[in-house]
């Protein structure tokens, strides 16, 4: 599935109302692995439970483990504790967690839904997917993005594309740096008196006069 158009058939596939349930989530994960497939060829489908992660790809050396749920609606909520309990029971700890809600939209993501996920982990949508699928940005492009500190565990897809996290003033860059070498200064080892100039009254104190003598 690498042509565009063979992969935007299989996702409209995915709307379809008479395709089961089971079919419809194997279709979005095998959708979901060709796009990481554009960006790391080796990543790695596993067909398990819905609630389990499916998806184990990697991207810059970091390991990452993606769940795909298709609940729509007031079920959304639901499915994700559920992929949050399966991925705590099964996921390697040392991996990034990215939960997919394939059938939910940016609007539909309440605060509820973001509370739930655990430490380290992202939450991508519907428009996310689609967005890869369209080819605006590939899909491993915003999952790294999504990880970018100081990000919060979900960013909605506008804010993903045009706005670059703000990193806090590191108390390193604010420290004083020693000078450089060529900056140090020099000690200078001291010379011979300069002598008086001409015609300047030099008075040497005489120790007999001195004494009263």
């Amino acid at each position: 599935m690498d042509g565009v158009r063979e992969l935007l058939a299989e996702y409209g596939q995915v709307h379809d109302g008479e395709v089961a349930e089971r079919d419809r989530h194997r279709l979005l994960v095998d959708v979901v692995a060709a796009l990481i497939r554009r960006t790391d060829p080796e990543a790695t489908v596993d067909h398990r439970s819905p609630d389990e992660p499916a998806v184990f790809f990697e991207l810059a050396g970091r390991d990452y483990a993606l769940t795909v749920t298709t609940a729509s609606g007031t079920a959304v909520a639901e499915a994700a504790t559920a992929a949050v309990r399966a991925h705590d029971r099964v996921a390697g700890h040392n991996a990034r967690w990215v939960l997919l809600c394939a059938r939910t939209d940016g609007r539909e993501v309440d605060d509820a839904l973001r509370a739930g996920l655990p430490a380290g982990a992202v939450l991508l949508d519907r428009d996310h997917l689609e967005a890869a699928v369209c080819g605006l940005a590939p899909l491993a492009d915003l999952i790294r993005s999504a990880f970018r500190r100081p990000r919060p565990p979900y960013t909605p897809l506008p804010e993903l594309l045009l706005q670059e996290p703000r990193e806090p003033a590191s108390a390193l860059a604010l420290t004083a740096r020693p000078p450089r070498p060529d900056t140090m200064p020099v000690a200078v080892e001291p010379g011979p008196p300069t002598p008086p100039p001409p015609g300047s009254r030099h008075h040497t104190a005489d120790p007999g006069h001195a004494s009263g003598s």
